[in-house]
């Protein structure tokens, strides 16, 4: 009786311990639109407008809509592996490297990125850092930036809305 007892004290055991691993990830799934008043934008002129975030369990695949000083529009989707390991695509003849992991508490999410494109003196690159986060109802969308290029470096946070459903 006792070895039949062991078994399912064992997977109960089990399954409490991954739970208990996946508690406290949050889940930035939505269709998130920047309340620019709120925002940090820094002095680029390019900014990421609205963000659309599908979180899965191994990665989140994303539709980010930058936006210039025109009004005018340059969306690009991207799945970013959620393990640490690369992912690669090609924006508008550039190519993106990006490799996201979580925070050590599973509130934030932390992204770096490096884009090739070719300036005016050859192939250059600039880098991105960023650290994604919600507040506690999981109505604002909190991303810290910082992006290094050749001309320097820029910082800032965007505050992000969740669009109606």
């Amino acid at each position: 009786m006792v070895k039949k007892m062991s078994v399912p004290l064992f997977l109960l055991f089990l399954l409490s311990i991954l739970a208990f691993t996946s508690i406290g990830k949050v889940n930035f799934s939505g269709e998130w639109k920047l309340d620019k008043e709120q925002s940090n934008l820094s002095d680029s002129p390019l900014y990421l407008s609205k963000i659309v975030i599908n979180q899965q369990e191994k990665s989140v695949l994303t539709t980010r809509t930058n936006m210039n000083q025109y009004g005018e529009q340059y969306p690009f989707d991207e799945e970013i592996t959620l393990d640490g390991e690369e992912s690669e695509i090609v924006i508008y003849e550039m190519t993106r490297r990006t490799r996201a992991r979580w925070s050590d508490d599973g509130k934030t999410l932390l992204i770096k990125s490096k884009t090739k494109y070719w300036g005016n003196s050859g192939e250059q690159e600039f880098t991105v850092d960023e650290t994604w986060g919600l507040d506690k109802k999981g109505e604002i969308l909190s991303i810290d930036f910082d992006v290094k290029t050749v001309d320097g470096t820029n910082t800032g946070t965007y505050l992000y809305k969740k669009a109606e459903e």
